[in-house]
């Protein structure tokens, strides 16, 4: 709240947000070396997730983000560090390894899940809200769910297997080429998460106190409480 509540209403805005990055953007391309090029790129990577994010976060539909809505990033941070997140990580990819149970999930397997009747689908937006239950209920999550999915491939029956297969994140992780993520290549692509999603929460809480005061001053910026 303190790094991207620009105007001290208690609430962030996606707007906000985007006017934090671009500020953060301006002081990382003042660094030098690999290390700010480092940051540079994980900023680039949360633009690109910012929008989904912060839709995910906006629980009551509100176009805002409340204090009770951002402390779900510290969550996610602190799932990350027990080791809470990789867990889900592996129930939702054996819920996904539906026949021939291989430890491989193929593009038609993905498919599969993204059917709005899908008991896979149902089944890993129950395992997600029991985790992390963000929305009022799992029902609630799998509309949000089926309603972005239904943005991203402009169908309402789910993605097509092809262009799944054909996706970047697809290629991404499916290191080898073969047209399947085994468990090895999803785990692989979890550590970078992992390690970026860390390294990128950090750097913003490190980062806070310069962003706020250059955001209007420090003067209100920590809540009412200081």
């Amino acid at each position: 709240m303190m790094v991207f509540d620009k105007d001290k209403d208690h609430r962030v805005t996606m707007e906000e947000v985007e006017s934090t990055m671009h500020v953060l953007r301006m002081i990382l391309n003042e660094g030098e070396g690999e290390g700010g090029s480092h940051y540079l790129a994980m900023l680039d990577g949360a633009q690109v997730a910012a929008p989904t994010i912060f839709a995910v976060l906006d629980s009551d539909q509100t176009g805002s983000l409340k204090s009770s809505e951002l402390k779900w990033m510290t969550k996610f941070q602190k799932a990350l560090k027990s080791g809470a997140m990789r867990n889900l990580t592996r129930s939702c990819f054996a819920a996904l390894d539906v026949g021939p149970t291989d430890d491989k999930v193929s593009a038609a397997e993905l498919e599969v899940a993204a059917q709005q009747d899908s008991p896979v689908f149902t089944a890993i937006v129950d395992l997600v809200h029991e985790a992390f239950p963000i929305r009022k209920s799992a029902n609630d999550l799998k509309t949000f769910v089926l309603t972005s999915l239904e943005a991203m491939t402009g169908s309402k029956s789910g993605t097509a297997a092809g262009s799944i297969a054909e996706s970047t994140a697809f290629k991404y992780i499916d290191t080898d080429g073969d047209g399947f993520i085994d468990k090895k290549e999803a785990g692989k692509a979890y550590g970078e998460m992992k390690i970026l999603g860390l390294q990128l929460m950090s750097t913003i809480q490190e980062m806070g106190p310069m962003m706020a005061m250059m955001g209007g001053g420090f003067g209100g910026a920590f809540g009412d409480e200081f």
